[in-house]
Parts: C-alpha cells; sequence; structure tokens
C-alpha cells in the first residue's frame, strides 16, 4: 500500500570524502600553527630584535605559506580522486580558510608569543569538537553547540561539504569567513602600528632621558 521514493542529495561515494571537509580544515589549521609555532625561528629567524620588522616578516611569509600548502592540499586531493561536485570553488574556500587561519594564530603569537600559541592550540582543539565536522552538531555537547557559529572552521567544514558533494551554494560561508579574514587582518596592523609606536617612544627615551 505505501510506495518509498528516495532520493540523495549529496554525492558521497564513501566515506573518505565525506570526513574530507573536516580533515583539510583541521590540516589548514595545523599548518598555521607549525608555521608560528613549530617552525618559528627556521622561517623567520630571531625573535629577541626588531620585533615589529619580525612581524612585517611573518605576515609576508604566511601569505606565501598559507598559498603553497592549499595549492599543494588542493593537489591531494586531486591524485587521490576525490570527485568534487564544484572545483574551482573547493580550491577558492580552502585558500580562503587557510588565510582566515593563518592570520588568526599569527594575530595570537604576535600578541603574546607563549600566551598566543597556547591559546591557537586550545582553539584547535576547541574547533575539533564544535566544527561539526565529524558528526552533526546538532549530536554534540550543548556547549560546542553555543560556540558552534563563532568559529572559523565550522564554516569552513560547511562550504567544503557544498563544494565537494552538494549544491556549491557557499555564500554565506564565504561572508564570514571574509569577515573573519579582515578582522584578524585588522588587528594584526593595529598591533603591528602599537609595536611601531612602542619602539618610537623607546628609542626617544633612550634619546632624551627624563
Amino acid at each position: 500500500p505505501v510506495t518509498l521514493k528516495h532520493t540523495d542529495h549529496d554525492s558521497v561515494a564513501v566515506n573518505g570524502v565525506g570526513m574530507a571537509p573536516y580533515m583539510i580544515s583541521v590540516s589548514l589549521m595545523v599548518i598555521a600553527l607549525s608555521a608560528n609555532v613549530i617552525f618559528e625561528k627556521l622561517l623567520y629567524g630571531s625573535t629577541t630584535n626588531n620585533k615589529k620588522g619580525l612581524l612585517k616578516k611573518k605576515i609576508l611569509i604566511n601569505s606565501g605559506v598559507a598559498l603553497l600548502d592549499s595549492i599543494i592540499l588542493y593537489g591531494v586531493l586531486l591524485l587521490m580522486g576525490v570527485k568534487m561536485a564544484h572545483p574551482v570553488l573547493t580550491f577558492e574556500i580552502i585558500l580562503l580558510g587557510s588565510y582566515v587561519f593563518m592570520a588568526m594564530v599569527t594575530l595570537l603569537v604576535s600578541v603574546s608569543e607563549q600566551l598566543g600559541s597556547f591559546i591557537s592550540l586550545l582553539l584547535l582543539l576547541l574547533q575539533t569538537g564544535a566544527s561539526g565536522g565529524s558528526y552533526p552538531i546538532e549530536l554534540s555537547p550543548r556547549f560546542f553547540q553555543i560556540v558552534h557559529p563563532y568559529l572559523p572552521m565550522s564554516y569552513l567544514v560547511s562550504g567544503l561539504r557544498q563544494t565537494i558533494s552538494r549544491t556549491g551554494d557557499i555564500g554565506e560561508e564565504l561572508m564570514v569567513l571574509l569577515l573573519f579574514l579582515l578582522t584578524f587582518s585588522s588587528l594584526i596592523f593595529l598591533v603591528t602600528l602599537k609595536k611601531k609606536r612602542r619602539t618610537f617612544q623607546l628609542q626617544l627615551h633612550q634619546t632624551h632621558p627624563t
């Protein structure tokens, strides 16, 4: 007496494709942490003198690292045979997410090297649980559901799901990620000005001590 009709709106052939948005997002965050914390001296040199110059160098190098890791990560997806519903949009949101995470960690480490590194690690752990990457956010603890809308990884995971397996409608995700990027970049600029002003005041004090 009953006829069932099934329609699959998601093109997800295997579980690995379904987990790809989550693992891509985690990878980008780990790369941002690695560049600013683990390989800091190797990439930027000494961290003791000329803080303003170091911050400018970080911004330049980190921009290149974010671009390079996006290209490599996207190439790995192609080599693994991941079929994307919207390949160009997938690369674009990977690149944007890479810059967002890099700017976020760069800002935190620039404000306070040790405390910023610790907070960045906490944000990585928080986002792995609250982004809804492995399970729907509705199945996560209440705390994760509350912080979910305020974390950039939530929007990157959602956007990648759309571009890899669904309709490619990522207008909201792009807007929020761009807002995150503009906010972090503006704060980095303010930190640079503050460090520059502090350096100038120190030099002035040394030249004309009271």
